[in-house]
């Protein structure tokens, strides 16, 4: 698995796709992820859902947060 974590202000665009992908055949990887404490752009759905990447956007985060939270 891959995973890339972005911090950003302002909302992810195609580059960190890219740059995931180019990750994901490297390291022969059978999953990726790209996880932001932002939103990703429309683009970027287009082209994760083309290459199967999984989005996690402040959102998820956020609830992945909450119910960690819960079960400490």
């Amino acid at each position: 698995m891959v995973v890339q974590a972005k911090r950003y202000k302002k909302n992810v665009g195609v580059r960190a796709v890219q740059e995931i992908v180019s990750a994901q055949k490297y390291y022969k990887a059978d999953e990726c992820w790209v996880i932001t404490n932002s939103l990703f752009i429309n683009q970027v759905i287009k082209l994760a859902g083309s290459n199967h990447l999984r989005l996690i956007d402040r959102s998820e985060l956020m609830d992945w947060m909450i119910q960690y939270n819960k079960s400490a």
